[in-house]
């Protein structure tokens, strides 16, 4: 299970990294050409293009991924459900997201303590909030101009592990990455501990 989850995510970085590269070498490729040509070759729609997929490739990715810990999470909820056969069902317990709501089970009903909120948890918040901006609110960070973009819960987190807050409203670009890495290293980390206390082989 945990084996799967993390071949999974390594697949995904390793695409996101050569998807990157190629980008990379297709935008110099352009560039170069620009200037031979003295601007001739301009195309607006590919410049557009090529300075922008990065980002928009990444947050697909990061949704991906997202989504994979999301399923993995549920499945172990679900174990320990099973393990319990009680009158408390998942659907009974409600939380901050799914992911939440799972953790929250296993630590109320299957009384495992790793589930049990923690700096890594808390942590992992930040991830769930970007997830929700992503997929909600047009990938905007603030929607507000009333309060500043960087009093925002989360805003120093993102910025020390190189997440872009691109204008006013600090729409969210991953233009690398390492946040991607950061998620991977985070949830295996998580996953590792459940694993051990619900006593789930890998």
């Amino acid at each position: 299970m945990n084996s799967i989850y993390r071949s999974n995510n390594d697949a995904l970085i390793r695409l996101a990294k050569k998807t990157i590269e190629n980008n990379k070498t297709e935008f110099d490729a352009y560039i170069k050409n620009l200037i031979a040509s003295k601007g001739a070759q301009a195309d607006n729609e590919l410049f557009s293009e090529l300075s922008n997929i990065d980002w928009i490739f990444l947050n697909s990715i990061f949704l991906a991924l997202y989504s994979n810990f999301e399923n993995l999470i549920y499945k172990l909820a679900r174990i320990v459900e099973n393990q319990n056969s009680g009158q408390i069902g998942i659907e009974d317990i409600r939380g901050q997201g799914y992911i939440d709501q799972y953790r929250k089970y296993m630590h109320l009903v299957g009384k495992i303590e790793s589930a049990k909120k923690d700096e890594m948890w808390d942590e992992l918040d930040i991830y769930r909030l970007v997830r929700n901006k992503l997929t909600h609110e047009g990938g905007y960070f603030n929607k507000s101009l009333k309060s500043k973009l960087e009093d925002k819960k989360g805003f120093k987190y993102l910025i020390d592990n190189k997440v872009l807050l691109a204008g006013t409203f600090g729409h969210i670009r991953l233009r690398e990455t390492f946040f991607l890495e950061k998620f991977c290293g985070l949830t295996n980390k998580l996953l590792d501990r459940l694993l051990k206390d619900i006593g789930v082989s890998e």
